[in-house]
């Protein structure tokens, strides 16, 4: 679906026409995409490019709102946005795509698309919208007008952004994440990105995904559509621990190749978890479901030796200790070991 919105005065007094494009749309697919990743060459391979063009292929329709906004001078896209929500909920969403074309820069272009997304979601009822940025980059000022708050940590020239619609964000995390909800076990799909990314930027482990490398605060959002590529293969499992009938994210599980995926390890999988402390007990069941998804003999696990519930979880699960890497995983404060994990 396509919808002109009302014309934007820019700060040079051009005007620029504002669409808005509810995915997927096949008039729109490519003019996007084009403007957003195919003129950068170190985004075209990304996995973040290619889940772009599935979005508005309509291949996560079924489960995936993704509403994108785009910025027109003389006909010509100048400016874009996005958020993406899951459809069965819309109660969180991740937002960003937020892309302005350097020949156009310093017009008011991004202010005006930046606001969109967030209008929109809040008067859907969402309760909570998260983007990533870098520190350095401008648009970071246009978020915090937004009422976007840093939160948990700014590394590497990198951060995590939040907006809670309504009251502050730990009486919204508390509520969120509460205790004793019932549970299901069901695959991971392209639904839970905003789910994923609430849950993996706690600021409760060490080693958060050892095969992807989100260690401590490293940023996690388009690292899901790493994991999503993983899984699509048929030899690996991901499976998602949500709440009933909200489906919150509580954890999720997950299987990877070897690295290199030589003949002579195709028998290996990695498994990567996180799951809350809240709900440590249900870890067990769902590194099961997802040792059951594989068709791997052998499989490794690296749990930080300071991640005492993931190792709770995986002693439970029939892991057993075969190493330790030393000081393995560090922060600008803290580091730990990395300890081995194996079950045949």
């Amino acid at each position: 679906m396509v919808e002109s919105l009302p014309d934007a005065r820019l700060k040079e007094g051009s005007t620029m026409q504002v669409t808005r494009i509810v995915a997927p749309d096949e008039q729109w697919a490519e003019r996007l995409v084009h403007f957003m990743y195919l003129r950068r060459s170190d985004y075209t391979n990304c996995n973040w490019h290619h889940n772009c063009v599935r979005v508005l292929a309509g291949e996560h329709q079924d489960v995936s709102h993704d509403v994108f906004f785009a910025g027109l001078l003389d006909g010509d896209i100048v400016g874009t946005s996005w958020y993406g929500a899951p459809k069965d909920t819309l109660d969180v969403a991740t937002y960003g795509r937020i892309i302005t074309h350097e020949d156009h820069r310093r017009k008011g272009i991004a202010t005006v698309l930046c606001a969109l997304p967030v209008d929109e979601f809040r008067g859907l009822g969402g309760r909570a919208i998260y983007l990533g940025t870098g520190r350095t980059n401008p648009a970071r000022f246009i978020y915090e007008r937004l009422g976007f708050q840093h939160y948990n940590y700014i590394q590497d020239a990198a951060t995590i952004m939040r907006l809670i619609f309504s009251g502050d964000a730990q009486a919204f995390e508390n509520d969120y994440y509460r205790p004793g909800c019932q549970t299901a076990l069901r695959p991971i799909h392209a639904g839970d990105l905003a789910r994923a990314e609430l849950l993996f930027n706690l600021p409760l482990w060490a080693v958060k995904d050892s095969s992807l490398g989100i260690i401590y605060n490293t940023p996690f959002e388009g690292a899901f559509f790493d994991i999503l590529t993983h899984i699509k293969q048929p030899t690996e499992s991901g499976i998602a621990l949500v709440t009933q009938p909200d489906e919150r994210m509580m954890g999720m599980a997950y299987t990877a190749a070897a690295p290199g995926a030589q003949t002579g390890q195709t028998h290996v999988r990695y498994l990567e978890f996180l799951v809350h402390p809240n709900y440590t007990e249900r870890g067990p069941d769902l590194l099961a479901a997802t040792e059951r998804g594989s068709g791997a003999e052998l499989f490794i696990a690296r749990i930080a030796a300071a991640d005492r519930d993931k190792l709770a979880i995986i002693e439970e699960a029939g892991y057993h200790q075969v190493g330790r890497l030393d000081k393995a995983a560090r922060s600008h404060d803290a580091e730990t070991d990395i300890l081995i994990y194996q079950k045949a």
